[in-house]
Formats: C-alpha cells, sequence, structure tokens
C-alpha cells in the first residue's frame, strides 16, 4: 500500500460504513495492514450487519482535505484480528452481543488536496 494512504488510515479511529440501502453508521476502528482490511466491532443486530457482504467505507479528514473511498467485503474477523483491535480498544471484550467484523479491502480512492490537483490515487484489490 502506498506510504501516504497507510500513514492517513493509521491516524484516523473513526469511519463511516455505509450499506447498499440508504443507512450508514460510524464504528471505531483499526487498520489491518496484513491482510489490507478494516477491523471494527458492532452489534450483531445492528442494520449495517445484517444479510450484508458489500460495504462502503469513508473515513477523511477536513482541514486540510484528505480522504478514503473504500469498497470492501464484510466477514466476521479472525482471531488474530480480534486480538489487533481488543489490544487497541480493551473495552471492547466487555461488549456484549457484539461481534469484531472485517472489512477486506477490494477498492480504495485516496483523495488528498495537499497533493497536486485533482490528485487521486486508486487501487483495485481484486
Amino acid at each position: 500500500m502506498n506510504a501516504k494512504i497507510l500513514e492517513f488510515i493509521n491516524s484516523i479511529n473513526v469511519c463511516v460504513i455505509s450499506t447498499n440501502e440508504p443507512y450508514s453508521a460510524s464504528v471505531f476502528y483499526i487498520f489491518d495492514e496484513n491482510n489490507n482490511s478494516i477491523i471494527f466491532i458492532s452489534s450483531t443486530n445492528s442494520r449495517h450487519i445484517k444479510n450484508i457482504k458489500t460495504l462502503a467505507v469513508a473515513i477523511y479528514h477536513q482541514n486540510p482535505i484528505k480522504g478514503l473511498q473504500i469498497i470492501g467485503e464484510l466477514s466476521l474477523a479472525t482471531q488474530e484480528q480480534k486480538d489487533i483491535y481488543i489490544k487497541k480498544y480493551k473495552m471492547a471484550k466487555f461488549a456484549l452481543n457484539h461481534e469484531i467484523y472485517a472489512i477486506k479491502l477490494k477498492y480504495l480512492k485516496y483523495t488528498d488536496n495537499t497533493l497536486i490537483l485533482p490528485k487521486k490515487l486508486e487501487f483495485n484489490y481484486e
């Protein structure tokens, strides 16, 4: 992954997840570099989890404008990913009726207005 993107994705800890229906949710995340995945916790009954396989993710910073637009595949996190998440967010292990999930990146577009406009970096992981 591009170093600027990796630095940006690791500098933010909240992302917005959107589903096929008009619905979005903000979640705390950590990035799993080894598996190119966004790791987050959510209730197993949440609308953004039920019967959804493909999700869109937005991670952004407003000043200067920088952001990621991501499309990825949702799955339950592996034990290794769960351990990574709980290491950062220790209270997550006490959440009842919640599960830790992974969004495996399929597509990523990075915008950084500190770069030459209209510079956008795009990557396909399929």
